[in-house]
């Protein structure tokens, strides 16, 4: 489940930025220069499920589970904060906060079942 939302968002991010900003309550019609982090976001994304994709070796994908669960820790942090700064408004952020927060307990629980 975890690769296969990757890959959508990876994919949106990198084919439909527009969309998928104004999906996160990003302005791009205002900030054409989002599209440029929202690309990077969407790479990141896709090298994040490549392991699994390309069929890796077991401690491959046990690496990438790992630090898939660490990056998307990093983003409930970065949410909370531009919330809390007022980078974002609040309901774009729990959006964002709360979809990391979903990946990082689907990266646990991917761990677990190893």
């Amino acid at each position: 489940m975890l690769v296969g939302i990757r890959s959508c968002v990876g994919i949106g991010s990198l084919v439909a930025p527009r969309k998928l900003g104004a999906l996160f309550g990003i302005d791009v019609k205002n900030n054409e220069a989002a599209i440029y982090p929202l690309r990077l976001f969407g790479a990141r994304e896709l090298f994040m499920t490549a392991p699994f994709v390309l069929g890796a070796s077991d401690e491959v994908t046990s690496l990438a589970l790992q630090g898939g669960i660490a990056v998307d820790a990093a983003d409930v942090l970065a949410a909370s904060a531009a919330g809390t700064t007022g980078v974002m408004d609040k309901r774009s952020a729990v959006m964002a906060g709360a979809v990391a927060l979903a990946a990082v307990g689907l990266g646990i629980y991917a761990c677990m079942e190893e």
